[in-house]
């Protein structure tokens, strides 16, 4: 993977110097955080996809839920830790690669999922 953007949705600074050069080495370019009401919807429709951070307010997630599916832009939910109990576990935005992997993984299939609608 070579230079794909992801653009993260946040209002505080929650992608750390070790997080970012983690994802770069992977070739994932992390652009932001930017916070939700300075988004730029052009760079959004060019990215590879969105991530979010859940700590949003919840209109805003919905909102911005809503305005991605519009534009067919995948989109996740990420958190900083998992601290879950149980078989469900969030999307963590860190370091680990198996983490960053699911990640990549799961936009790829929304994607996969825009591109089929789009053919039917």
């Amino acid at each position: 993977m070579q230079n794909f953007e992801l653009i993260v949705v946040a209002d505080s600074d929650i992608v750390s110097d070790d997080v970012r050069r983690a994802w770069d080495r992977a070739g994932v370019i992390l652009t932001g955080p930017v916070e939700p009401d300075l988004l730029d919807f052009e760079a959004v429709r060019r990215a590879g996809g969105v991530l979010m951070d859940l700590s949003l307010d919840s209109a805003t997630l919905f909102a911005l839920s809503e305005r991605f599916m519009g534009l067919k832009v995948p989109f996740l939910f990420v958190v900083t830790r998992d601290e879950m109990r149980g078989a469900v576990h969030p999307f963590v935005l860190s370091q680990d690669g198996e983490a960053r992997e699911a990640i990549l993984d799961a936009l790829a299939r929304e994607a996969d999922e825009y591109q089929s609608n789009a053919l039917h």
